[in-house]
C-alpha cells in the first residue's frame, strides 16, 4: 500500500526572499516552462531563474539605484523573463507599484507603446527597462520584432531606457545586497498554488501583446516560491492534456487572478 504524501507545511516567505525560496524549492528541477507556438519550449530550473533573478538585482542596485521611495511597474507579457526580472527588483528592495507620491516609477516592459510613453514622462530619475520578447534574444525585440532603436525613431534611444537583453547577462550571477533588505509578506498564489504538481495553463500568445494582470503575476511568483511549477503554454495547437501529464500536472482555466 502506497503511503499519503505528507502535507506541506505552509512557509512565511517575504519579497526579498522569493527568489532564494524558489531555487530552494526547487534546485535543478523545472520552475517555470514556457511553450511557444510550433513545439517551441523553453525550461528554467529553480536555479536558472534564481540566477536571472540575481543577475536583475545587481542591475537594479547598480544601474537604477532606486530611492527608497522607488516603485517597480510591470507591465510584462506572458513569458520567463518578467517574472524573473521582478524576483531579482523583490530581492533589492524595490516593490511593485504604478506611483509613487515621492519616489519615481521604472517600468518594465516589451511593449514599444508603454516604453514610448514611459521615457517621454519627462522623469530624469525613472527607468525605462526593455524586456525582449524572444525567449533567447540577446538584444531588445518588440512583439513585432522592433528594435529598441525603432522604438525611438525620431530623438534616439534615451540615456534612462536600458536594454535588458543586452544589459542583465553581463551581471553578477550572486547578489549581496550592501545593506539589509526589508522585503512584504508574498500575496497569495490563488489559482497558481498548489500541493507540488505542475499549474499548466493556456495564455496568451506574444504576439498580441497582451500584459500579465498584476495579480496573475504576483500569485504565479508566490507559487513558484511555495514549490509549484508553473507551464506557460501559448501555442494554441498544443495539447494542455498531453503536456499535463508529461509535467505530472493538471490543467487550470485562466480565469481570475484571486
Amino acid at each position: 500500500m502506497e503511503l499519503a504524501a505528507a502535507p506541506r507545511t505552509p512557509r512565511s516567505v517575504t519579497t526579498d526572499r522569493a527568489a532564494a525560496a524558489v531555487a530552494e524549492a526547487f534546485g535543478p528541477r523545472p520552475a517555470l516552462t514556457v511553450y511557444r507556438s510550433g513545439g517551441r519550449r523553453v525550461e528554467l530550473s529553480g536555479t536558472v531563474l534564481a540566477n536571472w533573478a540575481e543577475k536583475a538585482a545587481n542591475l537594479v542596485v547598480e544601474e537604477l539605484e532606486p530611492a527608497p521611495e522607488d516603485v517597480l511597474e510591470a507591465r510584462v507579457l506572458w513569458g520567463w523573463r518578467g517574472p524573473a526580472f521582478v524576483l531579482g527588483a523583490w530581492a533589492a528592495g524595490l516593490p511593485l507599484g504604478s506611483e509613487s507620491a515621492d519616489g519615481s516609477v521604472h517600468l518594465l516592459s516589451e511593449t514599444p507603446d508603454a516604453l514610448r510613453a514611459h521615457a517621454e514622462r519627462g522623469d530624469r530619475f525613472a527607468w525605462t527597462l526593455a524586456l525582449p520578447v524572444s525567449d533567447l534574444a540577446r538584444a531588445y525585440d518588440g512583439p513585432g520584432g522592433e528594435s529598441l532603436e525603432e522604438v525611438f525613431p525620431s530623438g534616439g534611444v534615451p540615456a534612462t531606457a536600458v536594454d535588458l537583453g543586452a544589459a542583465l547577462p553581463g551581471f553578477g550571477d550572486w547578489f549581496n545586497p550592501s545593506e539589509p533588505v526589508n522585503g512584504e509578506p508574498l500575496p497569495e498564489a490563488g489559482m497558481w498554488a498548489g500541493d507540488g504538481r505542475a499549474v499548466v495553463v493556456r495564455v496568451p500568445a506574444v504576439e498580441t501583446a497582451e500584459q500579465m494582470p498584476l495579480g496573475h503575476l504576483t500569485g504565479l511568483l508566490a507559487g513558484l516560491a511555495g514549490g509549484t511549477p508553473a507551464v506557460l503554454v501559448s501555442d494554441p495547437a498544443a495539447d494542455l492534456e498531453r503536456i499535463a501529464g508529461a509535467h505530472q500536472g493538471e490543467v487550470r482555466e485562466l480565469g481570475a487572478p484571486a
